[in-house]
């Protein structure tokens, strides 16, 4: 029996042990946190440009040196690209190295080592021996690149510069403009110009009537040329400006632009302030705010970026005078046809209409984005209305045929409704034309509806309407595109109908392959017999090809069938067989247009859809998809992703080769 003495002292034990490791980790963490500072201050200190880089390029650290190498203030020189001050050989020396650090059996290649880089730097060339080192920091893979330049080798006694020096330096090379206003005169003063760097920044460059003069250059208002106007009356301290917007200035880029009283205090209507380019900071952020409003299924912009895209467009075409002709495409499923078929469907049948989109796109041009889960809208111009008319009777017919299921559940609907010619006055609320248009679609119970071509004033406002948020007419699903593959196997693991499954499969290879037919017989090898199982037509024909498989099978390109597999090259058909069972076969056969021929890289792919439908056919009896299904499709998924891996490792082999033979 356990006394309550020694429950007291084992406590006053484990209490003791624990205030030592507590006091053993204070210890390694302040050694750690030493060490790190030592570090910090050898890396500042080192009288050598040196910079840490990630797998993109994008300067991450810098010391002191390096931002008078490269002319630029350390948060500066941080937000930059390395590629940007390289020539194309040194380019292409350090993308290789880019790569290999991004594929992780390749990262142990890189060795510490010399590479000679030419640098470009305030306009002058710099031949540099670079000494890069790799490094894991928070698991992410680093370069720490230190620059020796050897453009003054032959200078005696070459001298390291002073923090002071540096420091000095660097503000000379800042790259903002100091300027003045003055309200009561309407007077700019500018030191330097910021459109024109050949003029010092000791210079005063004085506009007279500024204000005035950019209020009688600007056509039509802008955000930006209103918030340049805030900001030198007072009303706002700094912003963002996107110089294309002000017509004063005739220039492509941003600026940032801030300004105080000079003497707040007595009221004073001078200001001072500064404006600097950030043209490179906005592009960046552009591009990550695309990626972010687009659709990562069908590829096409949405939110109130897609939506300002098109706007922008829309107005710049009723400057210009042309015909604009708006197309809202709307896709409506059944809510049994989900329960049915799964979420995998509804992602398939969007990944068709994307493709289906993205072909009239290429073919007509124009500006698409998606304004809702299963509506898109097209803008066209330079048309006239019967034109319009026609290729939205195509679409209409195209969108049709890129669905063929089993109509016990219904099938998918596709509303077109087109408003040509179209023209208002004062400034439409572009939100609530689209809503309208998406009621009209969902009234109509014609798949092709014309609206009147004038946008209803309830619509329009007297001022300029910002659409600062757009959320959609129906609420958007994001997902990831996956590979075609990837739909196929969630819609049968999701699937309540194994058979209709496989229709929609069969319809999905058809279109996303551009095949003309997709054929599936049983073939009874004594018997000599063949059945027709399935069958997939792009157009429904009177009298189908009948194939022979019981002659192809006894004639010389019997051989073949050894790796399962023919290709006929006179016929334009890809066969595939699966293995014997009790004397009979499957076969399908795919169908492709005379002119168009499956390339060798495609075999794998249809190898893998065949495979597919093969497992698909043992679970066609079931009503509902089973536990087995779901392991033999695991289970094929990794014994193709397996052969695959062996093909991928064959092409690294190659690139290793490539890589040991450049660093000979």
């Amino acid at each position: 029996m356990i006394r309550m003495r020694d429950i007291h002292t084992i406590y006053s034990q484990l209490k003791q042990e624990n205030l030592q490791l507590k006091t053993q980790l204070h210890d390694v963490t302040n050694e750690l946190n030493q060490m790190q500072d030592q570090y910090q201050n050898r890396y500042q200190t080192l009288p050598i440009p040196c910079i840490t880089v990630n797998c993109w390029g994008d300067i991450l650290e810098c010391n002191r040196i390096a931002c008078v190498f490269f002319g630029r203030r350390s948060d500066r020189l941080c937000m930059d690209n390395l590629m940007k001050f390289l020539d194309a050989d040194s380019k292409g020396r350090m993308n290789l190295f880019l790569q290999m650090m991004m594929e992780e059996r390749l990262r142990s290649k890189i060795e510490s080592s010399d590479l000679e880089i030419d640098f470009f730097v305030r306009g002058i060339r710099c031949a540099t021996i670079v000494r890069y080192n790799l490094i894991l920091k928070n698991q992410e893979p680093l370069l720490e690149l230190s620059i020796w330049d050897t453009s003054e080798e032959k200078v005696p006694n070459q001298k390291v510069m002073h923090q002071s020096e540096s420091d000095s330096l660097g503000f000379k090379e800042t790259e903002e403009y100091l300027i003045e206003y003055d309200q009561n005169l309407d007077e700019f003063r500018e030191y330097g110009d910021f459109f024109n760097a050949s003029i010092s920044k000791k210079e005063q460059v004085v506009k007279e009537n500024f204000l005035q003069q950019v209020t009688e250059c600007q056509k039509e208002w802008s955000p930006s040329y209103q918030l340049m106007k805030d900001i030198f009356l007072g009303k706002k301290v700094s912003g963002e400006l996107n110089l294309s917007e002000i017509d004063y200035y005739n220039f492509y880029g941003w600026a940032y632009l801030e300004m105080i009283p000079r003497e707040p205090l007595l009221g004073n209507d001078s200001r001072i302030g500064r404006m600097y380019d950030i043209t490179e900071k906005k592009v960046r952020e552009l591009r990550e705010r695309e990626n972010d409003c687009k659709d990562k299924i069908t590829g096409f912009y949405h939110s109130e970026y897609g939506l300002n895209l098109l706007i922008k467009r829309l107005e710049n075409g009723k400057l210009q005078n042309r015909s604009e002709h708006l197309i809202l495409v709307s896709m409506s499923l059944t809510e049994e046809m989900l329960r049915q078929y799964g979420t995998p469907f509804l992602y398939g049948s969007l990944y068709l209409i994307g493709r289906c989109l993205k072909h009239l796109q290429e073919k007509e041009g124009g500006t698409i984005i998606r304004v809702g889960e299963k509506e898109f809208l097209i803008l066209m111009d330079d048309r006239s209305k019967e034109e319009m008319i026609e290729i939205v009777d195509t679409l209409r017919r195209q969108l049709r045929e890129s669905y063929s299921g089993h109509e016990l559940y219904g099938v998918i609907e596709y509303k077109v409704v087109l408003q040509p010619m179209i023209h208002w006055s004062n400034y439409p609320d572009w939100r609530l034309v689209v809503q309208e248009l998406y009621e009209q679609a969902k009234k109509s119970k014609e798949e092709v509806v014309t609206v009147d071509s004038k946008i209803a004033n309830e619509f329009c406002r007297e001022e300029p309407v910002v659409v600062e948020h757009y959320a959609g007419t129906t609420k958007i699903i994001h997902k990831e595109k996956q590979s075609f593959l990837a739909y196929a196997y969630e819609l049968l693991e999701h699937s309540l109908q194994i058979e209709c499954a496989i229709l929609l499969l069969l319809n999905m290879i058809g279109i996303l392959k551009q095949l003309q037919f997709i054929y599936i017989y049983d073939w009874d090898i004594k018997q000599n017999s063949q059945n027709l199982l399935y069958q997939w037509e792009r157009e429904v024909k009177e009298t189908r090809m009948e194939y022979d498989i019981y002659q192809l099978w006894d004639t010389t390109n019997s051989s073949y069938i050894a790796n399962d597999y023919i290709v006929s090259e006179k016929e334009n058909v890809y066969w595939k067989f699966n293995s014997l069972q009790n004397h009979i076969k499957k076969v399908i056969i795919y169908g492709f247009s005379k002119e168009d021929r499956m390339e060798v890289e495609e075999k794998q792919v249809y190898e893998e859809l065949s495979n597919l439908l093969f497992l698909a056919m043992q679970y066609s009896g079931y009503q509902v998809a089973t536990k087995e299904l779901a392991r033999d499709l695991q289970v094929l998924k990794q014994a193709m992703e397996s052969s695959k891996e062996n093909l991928s490792n064959q092409i690294i082999k190659k690139m290793e080769e490539t890589i040991r033979g450049f660093g000979e």
